[in-house]
């Protein structure tokens, strides 16, 4: 198992706690979307033991499915009348919700817990996931994460709270694959903790696999991904390539510390708004949509974009009638939604090459 739980990568994701810092200040509250907000008033019996699994038969123990209504089927008004071409399946990981801090002692969520998991679909699911409504059919599961502090925490509950978590994540795969995916192609998408579990899940089942053969994309985002993470997979560099592999960590221009390097470049680094621009910034004229606190509405040309180093730099996303995060330096929290548009336009033009 690469080891994603050195405090390197840890400060990375950590640092704004998995968005709970962002949805603590006022002016940051437009990233609310992927997990910040309604933390779990209180968290309920945990019937699973560590050995126990999850029937990924029962729909009720996935936060997306086809055979379901959840919140991927939503469309903003931004995309009114684009037709469904249902040209490919998700399986889409999201990042960690269990955040509360008085119970930073618990391992791992229940799937049982009603308010985590309307947490992960009003804001991870809705805004995240729902990227590829219209152009796939989008496969979510409901998974034990680990709770934030288990990043961090270096004891002898944080290697067994990744372990289940990624167990369930690998069974639902599985259970997807033999029931469901009918050779199908794949996208394989994720954010934060869900990209944890991703590496671990394309290392094991996809990279130098038969299956490897179906999985045309990966966006494997809000965590460090090398670009010799994988012995097959490669980073996508041009505008028709597949089997490849999308990544970003997305940061205010001129951010850097100890734990990120404008130098470095091990690490897998995509521009979103142009794929061919690896060296300068691509103009926010050229940037498409961003969906911020308003699902329904959507802002074009919030920010200049370009890769530098280990990083996603962009400038401060503005947009008529107001800025995002006028103190954020880290965008950890809008890693998807701040380029809703981009990976959207871009994954449906791509997809017309594999018809």
């Amino acid at each position: 198992m690469r080891n994603i739980l050195r405090k390197k990568a840890v400060f990375d994701i950590v640092l704004v706690s998995e968005c709970v810092t962002i949805s603590c200040m006022a002016m940051i509250i437009v990233l609310v979307l992927t997990g910040c907000g309604l933390n779990s008033k209180v968290e309920r019996k945990y019937p699973y033991g560590p050995v126990d699994f999850i029937n990924y038969d029962d729909l009720s123990n996935w936060a997306s499915h086809p055979l379901i209504k959840d919140m991927s089927d939503s469309l903003s008004q931004t995309y009114d009348g684009e037709i469904n071409e249902d040209l490919c399946d998700v399986f889409f990981l999201y990042p960690t919700s269990f955040t509360k801090t008085e119970w930073r002692h618990v391992s791992n969520a229940s799937l049982l817990d009603d308010e985590i998991n309307l947490k992960t679909d009003k804001t991870s699911i809705l805004y995240q996931a729902s990227i590829f409504n219209g152009i796939g059919r989008i496969y979510a599961p409901r998974y034990r994460q680990a709770h934030i502090n288990r990043y961090y925490d270096n004891g002898p509950t944080q290697k067994p709270a990744f372990e289940l978590a990624y167990q369930d994540v690998k069974r639902a795969f599985e259970k997807y694959l033999g029931d469901w995916n009918d050779e199908r192609p794949i996208i394989i998408a994720a954010h934060s903790q869900g990209t944890t579990h991703a590496i671990r899940l394309v290392k094991e089942m996809v990279d130098r696999h038969a299956l490897g053969n179906r999985i045309i994309y990966m966006y494997l985002l809000g965590m460090p991904v090398k670009k010799a993470e994988f012995q097959e997979i490669q980073m996508c560099k041009d505008d028709s390539s597949g089997y490849c592999l999308f990544s970003w960590r997305t940061y205010r221009k001129e951010y850097e510390d100890n734990y990120t390097s404008k130098s470095r470049n091990s690490i897998a680094v995509t521009n979103p708004v142009n794929i061919n621009d690896t060296t300068s910034w691509s103009k926010r004229s050229m940037k498409k949509e961003a969906i911020l606190w308003k699902y329904n509405i959507a802002y074009e040309k919030t920010h200049d974009t370009r890769i530098m180093g280990d990083m996603l730099w962009i400038t401060q996303p503005r947009f008529k009638g107001g800025i995002v995060g006028l103190f954020l330096k880290n965008y950890h929290a809008g890693d998807f939604n701040l380029f809703y548009g981009d990976i959207r336009s871009d994954i449906k033009r791509r997809l017309t090459f594999i018809k």
